[in-house]
């Protein structure tokens, strides 16, 4: 028990008070009793990211997201660990989830659209132009209609009509105004 309080009071205070040797040592099996629903494996993993050990951090990770999948920390921390990782394709399922839990959160909106750009995920960058018009992301928009245009493989009419109704909502962006005379060239 004082071991789960020193792991939840660490998360709060972004610290790491537990030695890494003595990480092996938790026995995380058994159940967290906290006020939270956090899972202990979610809090050791933090551990092992801050100490580098990607291996660990992502077994511990995928166990505490396993175990409770509906939190946004438990896929936080899970995520981070699959980045860390280079395992895009799974990161971007995780973003996918925290990004339709919490679509007014812009750091979750821009990391996915940045995952969708490197995987080439054209229909799902064009539904999501839509999703961020509704929730007024403005940079976002910009930064989606400028990675679009920059990709070989592109729908030309949607860039057309998704540039002049960013144009409509947002008259004074310089920068759409500059992608959109750049859009009229090609």
């Amino acid at each position: 028990l004082r071991l789960q309080d020193i792991l939840i009071s660490d998360s709060l205070s972004d610290s790491y008070n537990i030695a890494y040797d003595d990480l092996r040592g938790i026995n995380s099996s058994l159940p967290n009793i906290s006020v939270n629903t956090i899972p202990i494996d979610t809090y050791i993993s933090r551990y092992y990211l801050y100490n580098k050990d990607l291996p660990a951090s992502l077994k511990y990770s995928k166990n505490g997201y396993k175990i409770n999948p509906y939190l946004k920390y438990t896929k936080e921390v899970y995520l981070r660990s699959l980045l860390l990782s280079n395992n895009f394709d799974e990161s971007l399922e995780v973003l996918r989830l925290l990004y339709n839990q919490d679509r007014s959160n812009e750091i979750y909106a821009e990391s996915f659209l940045l995952l969708l750009v490197t995987n080439n995920k054209l229909i799902e960058i064009e539904k999501l132009f839509y999703e961020l018009m509704d929730n007024n992301m403005e940079q976002i928009i910009q930064q989606l209609l400028l990675e679009y245009s920059k990709l070989s493989i592109k729908n030309p009419i949607f860039l057309d009509n998704a540039i002049k109704l960013s144009l409509e909502y947002y008259p004074d962006n310089l920068i759409l105004k500059k992608l959109s005379k750049e859009n009229l060239k090609n």
